[in-house]
């Protein structure tokens, strides 16, 4: 493991032992992990997410990092509403392993007060409304309220 890592040689002082340590170290965790490190930047970059957390990686921090924090029924509501904006847009219940195909686009339009989705597509239309509370009360209801892919309603249904 330690030719693989580029930090096999001869030690013959105290400073060539912490300099062997440090590089086998840094590759150990990052040059070992760099193709992962590239697929979970390249994920969080669909809809422009890496660069927000990016801009702002304070807002992130909840959610990226733990936290002994006690779980609250407003965290579990954020992420049921998530799964239910999820399978408005995509028809999925869940984030497939590999990846959303075709990557998923956001639009706007002004003819409708509600959202709508093109789940072949992987397209969500938001609409353009006066005030955030409109908008607000508007995704709500209509993602609450859409049949959605249920197993019931629809044959076609796949769980992926």
């Amino acid at each position: 493991m330690l030719q693989t890592g580029g930090c096999y040689r001869c030690l013959r002082t105290l400073e060539d032992k912490e300099q062997f340590v440090n590089d086998y170290i840094q590759w150990y965790f990052t040059y070992r992990n760099h193709v992962s490190f590239q697929r979970f930047k390249d994920g969080l970059a669909t809809l422009n997410l890496f660069n927000a957390l990016e801009q702002h990686p304070s807002l992130f921090l909840p959610y990226l990092v733990y936290s002994a924090e006690d779980l609250k029924a407003e965290t579990l509501e954020a992420l049921a509403w998530l799964l239910d904006v999820l399978m408005f847009a995509t028809g999925l219940k869940e984030i497939p392993a590999a990846k959303l195909t075709p990557q998923p686009q956001l639009t706007f339009q002004k003819h409708s007060r509600f959202p709508e989705a093109n789940v072949c597509s992987n397209t969500l239309k938001l609409p353009i409304l006066p005030s955030y509370e409109k908008f607000e009360e508007a995704m709500s209801y209509g993602i609450r309220n859409s049949p959605g892919f249920e197993k019931k309603r629809c044959p076609y249904y796949l769980h992926i």
